[in-house]
């Protein structure tokens, strides 16, 4: 006898998956800083040269930029996805600006003077 099929407990497979492509995409950083300090331990006798080293950082930028292409399209399509299960167009945010912002203005920082401060010299 089979035993059933567990479910998830606590999120989809697709969620999931999404949210650790976004923390990759917030440790890139840090693994781009590491492997840019590397060659600062490359030392003593058989080091590599400066050509060398070179070579090595513009190898290691060019696939950070590889790498944060590649995260950028799949949490792009993530979220595509989403949307489009969700029924919202694609791009569209939750507040309805395409800048993901409310349309309200915050408390102090309208184009109207505040009535509490008073003017001072030169206003």
């Amino acid at each position: 006898m089979a035993a059933p099929r567990r479910t998830p407990l606590f999120l989809a497979r697709r969620a999931y998956r999404r949210r650790r492509l976004m923390d990759a995409a917030r440790l890139l950083p840090l693994a781009a800083l590491g492997l840019w300090m590397l060659p600062l331990l490359w030392g003593g006798p058989g080091a590599p040269g400066a050509g060398t080293r070179v070579i090595y950082l513009f190898a290691v930028w060019a696939a950070l930029i590889l790498g944060a292409f590649a995260l950028s399209h799949r949490l792009r399509d993530a979220a595509e996805h989403e949307a489009a299960e969700a029924g919202t167009p694609p791009g569209a945010s939750p507040t309805g600006r395409s800048d993901g912002t409310s349309n309200r203005t915050p408390t102090g920082t309208g184009s109207a003077p505040r009535a509490d401060i008073p003017p001072g010299p030169g206003r």
